[in-house]
């Protein structure tokens, strides 16, 4: 199987067009993320007709299906995907720190970088040591550190830029919780990363609530600034609520989101496709 994302590989550019829509394989076309949620033209109508489809969220599948109503009666299935599973190193983190991973692109505004940034003056009101760290870099870093500036919040919220996996692991394991009121977001593996590392996770309604269990593992909000505001207030208000959260999502994700669990999930959906290799790591700050 091939994967792609950010934009098709050669060797799959004969089953689709160039536009980065799909991963496929002889067997299956998989609709990836928001690339799908587009009318397509005549020769990626034609290339679809020609596979099995499968989009990696239930939200994927829909916004697909009502971009293009043609595809309206043809079957997409779901195949959530994994990350490898890694020996539990859970902790409980001191500092009063959110996380959000993610490409500072101009054309990926919906992420949900600069909505937090406009919820923090009040979440300061009620927590004035609560601070929020960005991981990621891109083109529209500068003009989020601007916003930053002139709401008085160079204190509160610090840019990393790229970081490496050990130290994004590090970040994980010392955050109170991971937050990504993320507007268009086709699946979501930085969810996957901090339930694994058993942090509670707050993100917007959509394909994360296939993730994230409501009440349960974490908050699906609204992507405004009064609802992130209430959701990230509530889980520095609450610790144990927080905490609480955060066992539940590592425990979900070992029961569903694992590389494993992946390769048995597609297996099953495209059985004569065989085994996949896993998913190409999520591209969190490029």
């Amino acid at each position: 199987m091939t994967a792609a994302h950010a934009g098709i590989p050669p060797e799959a550019t004969g089953c689709v067009s160039s536009r980065s829509l799909f991963a496929c394989s002889s067997d299956a076309i998989v609709l990836c993320g928001i690339e799908s949620w587009v009318p397509l033209r005549l020769a990626e109508r034609r290339a679809l007709r020609v596979g099995r489809l499968v989009a990696i969220s239930r939200h994927t599948a829909q916004r697909f299906r009502d971009a293009n109503p043609e595809f309206a009666g043809v079957t997409v299935d779901v195949c959530h995907p994994g990350l490898p599973a890694r020996p539990a190193n859970i902790s409980v983190a001191l500092e009063p720190a959110a996380l959000i991973v993610g490409r500072l692109a101009a054309d990926e505004g919906y992420k949900g970088h600069e909505l937090l940034l406009h919820a923090w003056p009040r979440i300061l009101e009620r927590h004035p040591d609560a601070r929020l760290w960005i991981v990621g870099d891109g083109d529209d870093r500068p003009r989020l550190e601007s916003v930053t500036a002139r709401l008085g919040l160079r204190h509160a919220v610090t840019f990393t830029g790229r970081v490496s996996d050990q130290e994004l692991d590090a970040l994980y394991r010392r955050c109170r919780f991971f937050v990504m009121p993320s507007r268009h977001e086709g699946f979501g593996l930085v969810f996957l990363e901090a339930m694994r590392a058993g942090k509670a996770c707050i993100g917007a309604a959509g394909a994360a609530s296939e993730i994230i269990e409501h009440g349960v593992s974490g908050l699906i909000v609204e992507p405004a600034p009064d609802d992130v505001r209430d959701a990230v207030v509530r889980l520095f208000d609450e610790p144990d609520t927080c905490a609480r959260f955060g066992q539940a999502g590592a425990a979900r994700f070992r029961a569903e989101f694992t590389d494993a669990r992946f390769r048995a999930r597609f297996a099953l959906v495209v059985p004569a496709a065989g085994v996949p290799p896993p998913l190409p790591a999520a591209d969190r700050c490029a």
